[in-house]
C-alpha cells in the first residue's frame, strides 16, 4: 500500500477549528499579553528560547495558516517499508505495536525503544481513519498473533 493522507484547508472540520481559534482570542483579547508573557516565560525557563526564537516560532504559525499555498495539510503516508508522520518516519521493524483508538482517543505506535507516537487522524474522514487503522492492525499486530 502506498498512499498519502491529506485534509483540505477548506473542509467543514477546518473551517470549524479556525472558528473557534478566532473565537477564543477574541474572547480573551484583553488578557492575550499575560498568555503570550506566560507562553515566553515557560519556553525560556524550559526550552532555552530567548525573544527572537518566541517570535520566531509565532510568526512561522501564522504564516502556516495564512499561507499554505496548497489548501492541504498532511495528516499521514502508509507505505510499504514505513509509516511516514509529521514527528518523522518510522520502518516497520521499528514498531513494535500498534494501538487504535478507543473513546476518542487518537491511535498511536510504540516504538521498540518505548516511544510513543501519536498518529493524529481524528481530522480526517471516518472512512479513512478505518483504512488506515485496519491496514496498520495488520500490517503490525497481524504478524504478531
Amino acid at each position: 500500500m502506498h498512499k498519502e493522507y491529506y485534509i483540505s484547508r477548506y473542509s467543514l472540520w477546518f473551517i470549524a477549528k479556525i472558528l473557534i481559534y478566532i473565537g477564543m482570542v477574541v474572547y480573551f483579547l484583553k488578557y492575550i499579553y499575560v498568555i503570550l508573557i506566560i507562553d515566553f516565560l515557560a519556553n525560556w525557563l524550559l526550552n532555552g528560547h530567548g525573544p527572537f526564537e518566541f517570535v520566531k516560532s509565532y510568526w512561522q504559525g501564522i504564516q502556516d495558516i495564512l499561507f499554505n499555498k496548497g489548501g492541504v495539510r498532511f495528516v499521514i503516508g502508509i507505505y510499504e517499508e514505513n509509516v511516514k508522520t509529521k514527528d518523522g518516519d518510522f520502518l516497520y521493524p521499528y514498531i513494535k505495536l500498534y494501538e487504535i483508538s478507543r473513546g476518542g482517543s487518537e491511535p498511536y505506535l510504540i516504538l521498540i525503544n518505548g516511544k510513543r507516537v501519536d498518529l493524529n487522524i481524528s481530522w480526517l474522514k471516518k472512512s479513512e481513519q478505518l483504512e488506515i487503522e485496519a491496514y496498520l492492525q495488520n500490517r503490525i499486530n497481524g504478524k504478531r498473533a
